[in-house]
C-alpha cells in the first residue's frame, strides 16, 4: 500500500462522511483507540463489516487500510 498523503486523508474523510461515518468517530478510532479504519466502508479492527471481513492492505502510519469487503478500492491505494 502506498503511503497516504494528507491531501488523500481529507478525501478519505469526505468519502467516509458521505457514507455516514462521522469525522469524530474516525479520529477516535485512529487516534485514541489505535484501530485501523477501512478506506472503503469505515469498518475498523473492533467494528467489522456486518458479514465479517479481514484486512487486505494496511498503512500503519496513517491508520487506514482496505478490508476484504472493499476490494474494489484497493487499486486506488496500490503503489
Amino acid at each position: 500500500m502506498k503511503k497516504i498523503k494528507r491531501t488523500d486523508i481529507v478525501k478519505i474523510y469526505n468519502r467516509l462522511n458521505e457514507q455516514g461515518v462521522e469525522t469524530s468517530t474516525i479520529q477516535d478510532l485512529i487516534l485514541v483507540k489505535k484501530e485501523r479504519v477501512c478506506l472503503g466502508c469505515g469498518c475498523s479492527d473492533m467494528h467489522a463489516c456486518e458479514n465479517g471481513c479481514f484486512w487486505l492492505e494496511i498503512d500503519r502510519d496513517s491508520g487506514f487500510g482496505i478490508c476484504s469487503e472493499c476490494e474494489e478500492f484497493i487499486d486506488d491505494y496500490k503503489e
